[in-house]
């Protein structure tokens, strides 16, 4: 870019920022750029068409975009399975089947991505909440055997403390700057029942080549490493988390049952549980 346009173009980005625009805007182009695609469109079409009748509807690509940054929907269905296959089997590999949890917290639910494969699930209730509100909005009108809530981006939740036997947050903290990972962090653990479990997934070991060598060298050093801060909430702020932040720092009050460097592989994330008291 010539040293001409750079001042143009830093305030288009500022005048943008303010009318916060810019997710908005990013989210039509690549609707946009979807809808014109007939192939991407089609291979939609004939997934829908080949699920069984009675299934649970699945959310329209402008909305999955919102939360995947794709508009795929088998994708998004299969990495949802797998989503959940892994929590169920992790949880169960520490000692705890999800039936015989109360009350289970699906916390940034999206558009039911994880959330639409607990349908058979017997014994939990299950709730989800959300800082986007046609995400929430879709999810109470199509996903009937939950209970849905939208939460702000810095408030405390509607739900009383020790409330969920098991809060999971897939690829949540990866968008949060550092003051909305500690405010988040600490309402999770006031609605977390005691000997209740978290599980996290976040930006990590396997994200390294996303960095630059200064980037690197701080994540070393445990230094956790935020892009566009400025749009925390959405998927364009991304946050990289060393363990030793998350052990140290961001998870401290909890205890740490296992750590799988890599292991959520629908995301490509580290993955942690926790456990309260």
């Amino acid at each position: 870019m010539s040293d001409k346009k750079r001042p143009f173009r830093t305030l288009v980005i500022k005048v943008v920022d303010a009318l916060k625009a810019g997710v908005p805007l990013r989210n039509s182009y690549h609707y946009f750029k979807y809808a014109a695609d007939r192939r991407s469109v089609a291979k939609n079409r004939r997934f829908r068409k080949a699920q069984k009748a009675g299934g649970l509807a699945f959310p329209p690509p402008r909305l999955i975009y919102c939360v995947a940054a794709h508009h795929d929907q088998e994708q998004f269905d299969r990495s949802g399975r797998w989503a959940a296959d892994f929590i169920k089997n992790v949880l169960s590999k520490n000692g705890r089947t999800l039936e015989d949890i109360p009350a289970i917290l699906d916390f940034g639910c999206g558009c039911g991505r994880i959330f639409r494969h607990w349908r058979d699930l017997a014994g939990p209730q299950l709730y989800g909440c959300d800082y986007q509100r046609p995400l929430v909005r879709w999810c109470r009108t199509k996903l009937g055997f939950g209970q849905f809530e939208r939460n702000g981006l810095l408030s405390a939740l509607s739900y009383p403390d020790r409330t969920f036997g098991l809060i999971y947050a897939i690829s949540v903290f990866t968008h949060l700057d550092r003051q909305g990972q500690l405010f988040w962090i600490g309402e999770l653990e006031r609605v977390l029942e005691d000997r209740g479990y978290l599980f996290i997934t976040v930006h990590g070991t396997t994200r390294l080549a996303e960095l630059s060598a200064e980037e690197q060298r701080l994540f070393n050093a445990g230094q956790p490493i935020i892009h566009r801060a400025r749009y925390s909430g959405a998927n364009v702020c991304a946050t990289y988390h060393p363990r030793k932040y998350i052990e140290d720092v961001l998870v401290r009050r909890l205890k740490l049952v296992e750590f799988l460097p890599g292991g959520a592989r629908d995301a490509n994330q580290d993955a942690y549980l926790f456990q309260k008291g």
